[in-house]
């Protein structure tokens, strides 16, 4: 069976959040493959196709149905039930740090060798990069597109 073109940097994105410092580190995030970009692209089109989706425990990596990564998605951040009222959404007191999970997404850019990486540590640390993947299999940085 042949190895996935983005292995190396689901790879090296389970490496990177294994070097996060603790108070950065989510307890697990979600990993969405979207189609290819425009090769110009600074960061992802607002509307993209999903292709796939992982989920990392903290320990596994784990395929799951684009369904499953689009529900946890409108849930967290689409909220489609919310109208965007003056009333502010409860917090709840127990729980009161937000993005415990974190997100990746990946799509290569059209007609290139490059791929678009962005990341989301815990809501605390964001970076959207353009990688090469070398000759070595090392997933090398070309260009660090944003930082939040």
């Amino acid at each position: 069976m042949q190895e996935s073109p983005y292995r190396p940097i689901l790879d090296s994105i389970i490496q990177e959040w294994r070097g996060l410092p603790s108070r950065l580190q989510p307890w697990s995030f979600w990993i969405a493959l979207y189609a290819a970009i425009d090769q110009y692209a600074t960061d992802l089109p607002l509307q993209r196709i999903l292709d796939a989706a992982w989920f990392f425990n903290g320990r596994d990596l784990e395929a799951r149905p684009a369904a499953a990564y689009l529900r946890f998605h409108c849930i967290h951040f689409t909220r489609p039930w919310y109208s965007g009222s003056s009333v502010p959404i409860p917090m709840n007191p127990v729980f009161a740090r937000t993005f415990e999970i974190g997100l990746v997404e990946i799509a290569p850019y059209a007609g290139t060798a490059e791929w678009y990486v962005g990341t989301l540590w815990a809501g605390r640390w964001g970076e959207g990069r353009r990688v090469r993947i070398d000759t070595q299999g090392v997933v090398r940085t070309v260009q660090t597109l944003w930082r939040s």
